[in-house]
C-alpha cells in the first residue's frame, strides 16, 4: 500500500471509527496508533519559463489545436479535467464561466484578446474547444498524454511542467 493509499484509507475510516466511538461500540481509537509511511517529495510541478513558451509557440502556430491548448492553459490555469470540458457554451459576453469538476467551485474568467483571436481560428460547431484528431473530445488523461507529445515536438524537457 502506498503512503498516499494509507492516508486515504485512514481518512476513509475516520468517520466510521468516530461513529463507533460515539455509540460505545469501541473503547479505543485504533487509528491513533497507526504509523503512516513518509510521502516522497516529488518536487511538484515547475512553471514554464518564457523561453519554453516561446519554443512551444514557434513549433505550434496559431490555428492548431496545440496552440489553442496553450492559450487556454495560460489564460485559465484550469486542470486537465476542466480543460477538456471547456466549450463555447461556457462563454457569454466575453467571459468563460464554469464549475471546477473536482471541487464544484464556480469560476469566471474574462477572455483576453489573444485567446479570443485563437478561438476565432477554430470550428464553432464543436462541443468542446479541444478535440482529438478523430473529432472527439479528449479525456483528461488523453489530453495530458497528447500535450506531452506536443511538448516533445517543441523540444521541451521531460520535467513535470505546468504552464
Amino acid at each position: 500500500m502506498t503512503p498516499a493509499n494509507q492516508r486515504g484509507f485512514k481518512k476513509a475510516m475516520r468517520g466510521f471509527i468516530d461513529y463507533c466511538l460515539s455509540h460505545n461500540l469501541m473503547n479505543v481509537d485504533p487509528l491513533t496508533t497507526v504509523k503512516l509511511a513518509k510521502m516522497k517529495d516529488t518536487g511538484g510541478f515547475r512553471t514554464w519559463e518564457e523561453v519554453e513558451i516561446t519554443a512551444y509557440e514557434n513549433r505550434h502556430p496559431p490555428g492548431t489545436t496545440a496552440r489553442l491548448a496553450l492559450e487556454l492553459l495560460l489564460q485559465t490555469g484550469a486542470a486537465r479535467c476542466d480543460m477538456v470540458r471547456m466549450g463555447r457554451q461556457h462563454v457569454k459576453a466575453g467571459t468563460l464561466s464554469m464549475r471546477r469538476q473536482k471541487t464544484g467551485v464556480p469560476f469566471d474568467i474574462p477572455l483576453l484578446p489573444s485567446l479570443v483571436t485563437e478561438l476565432g481560428l477554430h470550428p464553432k460547431d464543436q462541443l468542446t474547444f479541444l478535440m482529438t484528431e478523430f473529432g472527439k473530445p479528449f479525456t483528461a488523461n488523453g489530453f495530458g498524454n497528447w500535450l506531452r507529445d506536443r511538448c516533445d515536438e517543441a523540444g521541451l524537457p521531460q520535467a513535470r511542467l505546468t504552464v
